[in-house]
């Protein structure tokens, strides 16, 4: 004969999905209370820093300062030059990638050139071409010196 379940409060269960009330968060209590320092860095921020720091680089007879990013895409083109051809995969992967981003940016700045051109092209058919309405050429004039700068 199957026994009846007595029907036991809830905060009496203990198992699956139902772990003792003593060893649970209390509300308002982190599960680390400590937390991470404010002062400490993480792994980007590490690297970015070390790769940032100058060094001093011989090449033939005069020493010249540049990061060690600097030195290390150097080094690497140089062992592609030479035939490594590890090197030379990540020298051609790198290429690839920085190509595909300019093609993205020039995508994008020409969605917004003709963005532009169909609001003028609105504006003038409906006669909205006032004094006060926005010249968007001169707007898009000066982002596209803004990322010219940039690069």
């Amino acid at each position: 004969m199957v026994e009846k379940k007595q029907n036991v409060p809830i905060e009496e269960k203990i198992g699956y999905c139902n772990p003792p009330k003593h060893s649970q968060f209390k509300k308002g209590q982190s599960g680390n209370p400590k937390g991470r320092k404010k002062g400490s860095k993480d792994h980007n921020k590490l690297l970015q820093d070390e790769l940032s720091q100058l060094i001093q680089v011989k090449e033939g007879n005069t020493t010249i300062s540049m990061s060690k990013r600097e030195a290390i895409i150097k080094q690497t083109v140089n062992r592609a030059v030479k035939g490594d051809l590890k090197a030379a995969r990540m020298i051609m992967d790198m290429d690839a990638e920085m190509q595909a981003q300019i093609q993205t940016a020039f995508m994008a700045a020409t969605v917004k050139q003709s963005d532009a051109d169909m609001i003028k092209d609105w504006e003038t058919r409906n006669g909205q071409r006032q004094r006060n309405t926005v010249d968007h050429d001169a707007i898009l004039d000066d982002k596209t010196e803004d990322e010219g700068s940039k690069t």
